[in-house]
Parts: structure tokens; C-alpha cells; sequence
């Protein structure tokens, strides 16, 4: 399959949108990525149909911010490697390596922590265990 013109959106003040994860956008200049690709789009009114449906949702970890911009980048994919963002003129991003991590938040002896909103048994936000990975309070 070849190469095809497809669409970054880039934030000025963020870098690369590269996908999204546990309820939240993830970008290339977060303080720890363990993304080595980013998602593209068809085009332009692609990626600002993704953006409107994003703003739709009532969580605000699921906004982008307002410096977006749209680069074209050449890919034979949906997501472009950080190889083909760097030809398309965005900036290279460091790649954290992926580690198993333990949490506790509090007493859940005898059950089961799952992010994010369940019918039973105990359940947090994703932005609860990264706050509380970092050692601070959730949002």
C-alpha cells in the first residue's frame, strides 16, 4: 500500500495529538509518552469532525486546546510514525519506556480496582490513578 496525504492536528502549545487514553487526550510534549505514533486524518474536516465530537463529551480531560493547527503528513497508515511527523515538520518526541506500576488508593482489600465507571464494586478515574501516581490529589 503507498504512501497517501494525510492529517496531523499539532497544538502549539502541546505538540503532536498522538491518540487518546483513559478518558484524556494524549500530545507529544506530555512529560511521559509511550506513544511512537500519531493519528491521523483524511483530512482537515476529518480531524475537525473528531475535535467537534471530543468537545461533545461532558469530560474536560477530552479537550483540545484552541492552538490547533492542521500539518499534512505522508502515510501509508492511519497513525503516521514519528519518523513521518518529523518529515512532515513536527519535532521529534522522547518515548518513555513502559513499566508495571502498583497503586493504592486506600483500604480495597477483597476487591478489585477498574478505571473508570463500573456497576459494582469499586472503581476511580483514570485521572485519579495518575494523580495519585504523582502523589497528588485528583481533579
Amino acid at each position: 500500500m503507498g504512501q497517501t496525504v494525510r492529517t496531523l492536528i499539532v497544538s502549539a502549545s502541546r505538540g503532536v495529538f498522538l491518540d487518546t487514553c483513559f478518558g484524556g487526550l494524549v500530545f507529544s510534549r506530555q512529560a511521559s509518552v509511550l506513544y511512537c505514533e500519531a493519528e491521523t486524518f483524511a483530512d482537515v474536516i476529518d480531524a475537525k469532525r473528531f475535535i467537534a465530537r471530543v468537545h461533545d463529551t461532558e469530560n474536560t480531560a477530552w479537550q483540545f486546546p484552541a492552538d490547533l493547527s492542521f500539518v499534512a503528513v505522508k502515510t501509508a497508515r492511519q497513525y503516521a510514525t514519528m519518523a513521518e511527523c518529523v518529515a512532515a515538520g513536527q519535532p521529534a518526541w522522547v518515548v518513555t519506556e513502559a513499566r508495571p506500576f502498583a497503586v493504592n488508593l486506600g483500604n480495597v482489600t477483597g476487591h478489585t480496582m477498574t478505571v473508570g465507571p463500573v456497576s459494582s464494586g469499586k472503581s476511580t478515574s483514570a485521572l485519579a490513578v495518575m494523580a495519585a501516581l504523582k502523589g497528588q490529589r485528583p481533579m
